[in-house]
C-alpha cells in the first residue's frame, strides 16, 4: 500500500495536475474569504465553507479521482499493478489515501483563514471544526 501511495503522490506532483488543483483551490477559497469575511467584516466562515463545498464537490474531487485508474489503463500498467505483490485492497487504499492527502492539503488553507479570523475576534471554533470535518 505504501508503494502505491508514494507512486500516486509522486504522479500528482510530477505533472501539473497537483499544482493546478492546489492553485485553483487556494485562489477560489482566497476570493471567497476576501468577499465574505474580509470585505464584509463578518467573522463567520460558514459562507466560505458552504461555497467551498460546492466548488470541491463539483470541480476538484472529480479531477482528483478520475485519473486514478484511467492512467493505469492508458499507460498499460494495470496488468503490472494487478499482478504485483500488493492486494487489491492495498492498491485501492493507496490510491484513495494519495487523493485524500492532496485534497486535505488543498483544503488546509481554510485553517489559516480561521487563524486570521481568530486574530481579530473570537470565532466559534466548534462551528469551524464542524465545517472543516464536514468538507472532508
Amino acid at each position: 500500500m505504501t508503494a502505491v501511495l508514494k507512486r500516486e503522490l509522486k504522479a500528482y506532483f510530477t505533472s501539473p495536475l497537483g499544482y493546478v488543483i492546489l492553485a485553483l483551490t487556494f485562489a477560489t477559497s482566497g476570493y471567497l474569504f476576501f468577499s465574505f469575511n474580509l470585505s464584509g467584516g463578518d467573522p463567520d466562515l460558514n459562507g466560505v465553507f458552504g461555497m467551498m463545498l460546492l466548488v470541491v464537490v463539483l470541480l476538484i474531487l472529480p479531477v482528483l479521482t478520475m485519473r486514478l485508474f484511467s492512467d493505469e489503463k492508458r499507460f498499460k500498467t494495470d496488468q503490472a499493478l494487478l499482478t504485483a505483490p500488493v492486494s487489491l485492497t492495498g492498491i485501492v487504499m493507496g490510491k484513495f489515501l494519495a487523493a485524500f492527502l492532496v485534497f486535505a492539503f488543498a483544503i488546509s488553507i481554510t485553517l489559516v483563514y480561521a487563524v486570521v479570523i481568530a486574530l481579530m475576534v473570537a470565532p466559534d471554533w466548534m462551528v469551524i471544526i464542524g465545517n472543516f470535518l464536514g468538507i472532508f
